[in-house]
């Protein structure tokens, strides 16, 4: 049974999250350090007005998106990373 994971960024912690809802050190993650290293830079950019709702600014999601996807390859079957909002993913999952 793969290790549930959710892809939230959020100030001071983050992007992933056990379903238990704390933080997840990425150094504990089996992730290439070039990924951890962007993973975490990218997160700390982190700021309510980057969500689509308060702005039209896409870069910032859109390297979001592409992390994601890379974590999602570097954790292979041993996990499964879920987002629970849309712009995230198409299929998002259920709460």
């Amino acid at each position: 049974m793969p290790v549930v994971l959710e892809f939230w960024p959020e100030y001071h912690a983050g992007p992933f999250w056990t379903r238990a809802g704390a933080s997840v050190d990425l150094t504990t993650l089996p992730l290439p350090d070039q990924l951890r290293v962007r993973l975490a830079a990218w997160n700390a950019r982190y700021e309510d007005a980057k969500l689509p709702f308060e702005s039209n600014d896409t870069e910032w999601l859109q390297e979001g998106l592409v992390l994601l996807a890379e974590a999602r390859a570097a954790l292979g079957g041993d996990y499964e990373v879920v987002v629970t909002e849309a712009w995230w993913d198409d299929k998002p999952a259920q709460p």
